[in-house]
């Protein structure tokens, strides 16, 4: 009758196995690399830069009406950057149209890549649809940070330049500006103050009292094709852009009341 052998003497033929492969393997390892020795581990530095080629370091956005806005705020560039990295790839069949575009413009990554998008109800990047029902909120997100940018003083100026017509509007006075008048409050545009935070924008609306007067600018030749200038006796100054759903796009503190009056010639009220 054969003897059953031990569970136990297996065990321990394991264990002992075990203990001298890893002997073996640590002094492999402290035979390769010298004490003190620095090692270069290339892949992770090909992880790092592929990463930091997918990083915007630049992004210019075009907006038919608005202009251009050139972004290179780290903050704008992480948000947008984020936004658009929730979006999937779509693989169904998509059509590009550019008449629904909204915006459009170029990203620059710091690899050195650059690659176009346009903006509508789906993103665009290159040739490529990116969209899902799930990131309609992302997307929503995404246009309204980039409309943001382009709503800028500098834009405001250059709209206020090349409209089809400017009407001041005072008390019973329609007044229509010529080149050197438009130039003039283009100027003070450029030097305006934007609103930093709730409190400055409450209390520039607590004390506004009724407009002053405003600026009419006719773009085109369209009846809605017209952005308003409210501009108040604070010399808070509120833009509305009769195509935009939001209505008053902008705000800011400038010294347009004084400059309107002087070319009204008398101080209007309300209208």
């Amino acid at each position: 009758m054969k003897k059953l052998r031990r569970p136990g003497f297996h065990v321990g033929l394991i264990v002992l196995y075990s203990v001298l492969m890893i002997t073996a393997s640590v002094l492999l390892w402290m035979s390769i690399f010298d004490r003190g020795e620095v090692t270069e581990i290339r892949d992770w530095a090909t992880v790092m830069e592929r990463r930091a080629a997918d990083v915007p370091a630049l992004i210019e956005i075009q907006d038919k009406r608005w202009g251009v806005a050139e972004l290179s705020d780290n903050d704008i560039l992480f948000q947008m950057d984020a936004l658009i990295k929730r979006v999937p790839r779509y693989f169904g069949e998509l059509e590009q149209d550019p008449g629904s575009y909204r915006m459009m413009g170029n990203i620059e990554y710091i690899g050195g890549r650059s690659v176009s998008f346009s903006l509508g109800e789906v993103l665009w990047m290159e040739d490529e649809p990116y969209f899902s029902l799930n990131a309609r909120d992302e997307l929503a997100a995404l246009l309204r940070l980039m409309r943001e940018q382009v709503y800028s003083e500098t834009n405001l100026a250059g709209l206020l330049e090349g409209a089809q017509r400017v009407v001041l509007r005072g008390r019973g006075t329609n007044l229509e500006l010529d080149a050197g008048q438009r130039e003039q409050l283009g100027q003070i545009l450029l030097s305006t103050t934007g609103l930093e935070g709730a409190e400055e924008t409450g209390y520039a609306l607590e004390t506004r009292e009724d407009p002053y007067c405003r600026l009419e600018l006719f773009l085109s030749g369209a009846p809605e094709d017209v952005v308003v200038l409210l501009v108040y006796p604070n010399e808070y100054v509120e833009v509305w852009d009769m195509t935009s759903a939001r209505g008053t796009v902008m705000a800011f503190y400038g010294d347009l009341a004084r400059s309107c009056r002087d070319l009204l010639e008398t101080p209007p009220a309300d209208f």
